[in-house]
């Protein structure tokens, strides 16, 4: 009668929130189905299958809470065997907690209890952009569980996965829903899924630039490039630039001419295109490569507590897990000119670091152990600051690092700031909100992103972003310009060749071919040409006496354009007949010239020879 029944409270926070267990793990064993139930509206029917077996005959469960992190449940009820239980509701600023209620005990070794709580939740799935995402924080204490089992389903209208982080055990169709099945030793992150085939951001950018300098000269900003996971559609550059290049990082360096002291603000606007998966890009050098792994002044690679830590941290993944679980994100520090503190003193203070910590560190113990690492500075979109943190306070911009996979023979875009700061996994995917402004490889530090070029001591906002639509203009035909610098010609003539394309994207991998006749003299290999850029070079078109050596049609091709250059034999050889008889009759004229003058020459020595006898036969007379 008197049999002692301690009530033991279970803190639960299921596959959808962090989990937390306050009771003896010996005492019980818990079995827990997690079903995820996502609507075409985004509104998710939660649905958890608990089980709860008796290890012991010391404790017994009275009660049971879920404590509900980051989420507004709503329509909440539980049930055990078709029976409605009572649940008690407690609301703070960060959880909801649900207290379940049994009306009796079931005492004795190896009894079970089975029970169901329910609810339904807005915020696990959402829309943004062109892109479904649904995101679930990691289980906290996968140890606490014999069995968790999660079963995630989203209607076929979202489209196909574009990531999934971590993979699904088993992935199948029932009607018209996809089933995605997670067991416990999966959960030790969050899953991250999103939906579609890629994501379009819209932007405008403003750069503010000054000449300080009493010359004429040109001034440098960087544009966003495209790279593996993204392609740029760039709408208009004003003013327009002198010409844009790619640097050795992938970098686009927009060129542009200016006055003395003169100020010109430069407004970019396009779209980019992002993709869940790296796709088939620009290789880089060898020589990029091994500048990608040396040490700077915030990654400190030969620091000799970073090279013995490193020695431990073989992996890109060992290296993210790591940096995710020592450093701490800290949110007061996130203020305009935040210090930049690197790869030694982040280690030094772990519990102070924003995305820029995060990202040195990384870099740092990457390139320790050979492997390219780089920074990328750019925007990335965060529905949640406190979960997906930004650390760029004027223009809400962010960090993350790249490292190259020689395996797969491309840079791989990881973010530990947000893995440690939300519990999902952005190391084997990431999503879809990740827009590069600019790679830092060569140099930690330039150039500089967009949203840095500000003037005055109140800066104001100058990154401008939004979801869009891929423009209806998607391709970029180049088009092609022959100039000749000297007009006059006779042997052979000098052209001069011009290359542009006038956008929107870039155009790869061009080999211009210069043809005389049908035969091809010159090409050349352009590997890439952006939006806005142009290539020149030069050649000479041989003629010969009579133009026995000119071709009878030149043409330059490039990128499906094509231009054709007359050579004009006939206006050559009549240029050379009037040439070659202007120059006999300079010679025919000369040569009279000359023969007049040595006859007239001497004529006068004669007539002077003459005089001087005759002054000679007066002197004598006299």
């Amino acid at each position: 009668m008197f049999k002692r029944v301690l009530f033991f409270l279970i803190f639960l926070f299921l596959f959808s929130q962090s989990q937390k267990i306050a009771y003896a793990i010996n005492d019980f064993s818990v079995t827990t189905f997690a079903e995820y139930k996502v609507e075409e509206t985004g509104k998710t029917q939660v649905t958890n299958t608990i089980t709860i077996k008796n290890s012991t005959s010391q404790l017994l469960a009275k009660s049971y809470t879920l404590n509900i992190s980051g989420g507004k449940p709503k329509n909440i009820k539980a049930f055990e065997e078709g029976k409605k239980l009572s649940v008690f509701q407690l609301t703070d600023a960060d959880s909801t907690k649900l207290r379940v209620d049994f009306e009796d005990t079931l005492p004795g070794i190896g009894k079970t209890r089975t029970f169901i709580i329910t609810y339904e939740e807005d915020s696990l799935a959402t829309k943004t952009g062109d892109v479904w995402e649904v995101f679930i924080p990691k289980l906290a204490n996968p140890q606490s569980f014999t069995t968790y089992k999660v079963l995630l389903s989203t209607p076929k209208s979202f489209g196909e996965e574009a990531y999934i982080a971590p993979d699904a055990r088993e992935v199948k169709e029932e009607n018209d829903r996809k089933i995605f099945i997670f067991q416990k030793e999966d959960l030790t992150s969050g899953i991250s899924v999103g939906f579609g085939k890629y994501q379009v951001f819209s932007f405008t950018l403003n750069y503010h630039l000054e000449n300080t300098s009493n010359k004429k000269t040109q001034l440098e900003i960087a544009i966003p490039p495209d790279t593996s996971t993204q392609k740029m559609f760039y709408e208009s550059i004003d003013p327009k630039p002198v010409n844009i290049y790619q640097d050795s990082d992938g970098n686009w360096i927009t060129v542009f001419s200016f006055s003395p002291r003169q100020k010109k603000l430069v407004k970019v606007k396009g779209f980019v295109q992002i993709f869940s998966k790296p796709r088939k890009f620009i290789q880089p050098t060898s020589s990029t490569l091994l500048e990608n792994t040396k040490s700077q002044d915030v990654w400190q690679t030969e620091d000799p507590g970073i090279y013995e830590l490193a020695k431990t941290l073989k992996t890109p993944e060992e290296i993210y897990k790591y940096v995710t679980e020592t450093l701490v994100y800290d949110f007061e520090r996130v203020k305009p000119e935040a210090e930049r503190y690197g790869a030694k003193k982040a280690l030094a203070n772990p519990r102070n670091a924003i995305c820029t910590e995060f990202t040195d560190l990384f870099i740092a113990l990457a390139r320790a152990n050979g492997i390219p690492a780089r920074e990328i500075n750019g925007y990335a979109y965060s529905e949640n600051p406190k979960i997906q943190p930004l650390s760029f306070v004027s223009d809400v911009l962010h960090a993350w690092p790249e490292y190259w996979d020689a395996s797969r023979a491309t840079w791989i875009p990881v973010d530990p700031t947000w893995g440690s700061t939300s519990g999902v996994d952005y190391f084997n995917k990431l999503d879809l909100r990740h827009f590069a402004f600019v790679i830092h490889g060569k140099n930690a530090f330039t150039p500089y992103s967009a949203g840095s070029y500000k003037l005055g001591d109140d800066p104001q906002k100058d990154v401008f972003v939004s979801f869009g639509e891929l423009p209806n203009k998607r391709t970029s035909s180049v088009t092609i310009q022959a100039s000749f610098p000297k007009n006059f010609f006779l042997f052979s003539k000098n052209v001069k060749i011009t290359i542009s394309n006038p956008g929107p994207v870039a155009v790869y991998d061009l080999i211009p071919q210069i043809i005389f006749d049908d035969k091809v003299v010159s090409s050349n290999y352009i590997p890439q040409l952006p939006p806005f850029a142009n290539f020149e070079t030069s050649f000479k078109i041989p003629y010969g006496l009579l133009a026995k050596k000119a071709p009878t049609l030149v043409s330059i091709n490039a990128y499906r354009s094509e231009i054709f250059i007359p050579t004009n034999k006939n206006q050559s050889i009549i240029s050379q007949i009037l040439t070659l008889a202007f120059l006999l009759i300079i010679i025919i004229i000369f040569t009279y010239i000359r023969l007049t003058h040595i006859r007239i020459f001497e004529i006068l020595l004669k007539q002077k020879f003459k005089l001087s006898n005759v002054r000679f036969l007066k002197k004598n007379k006299g």
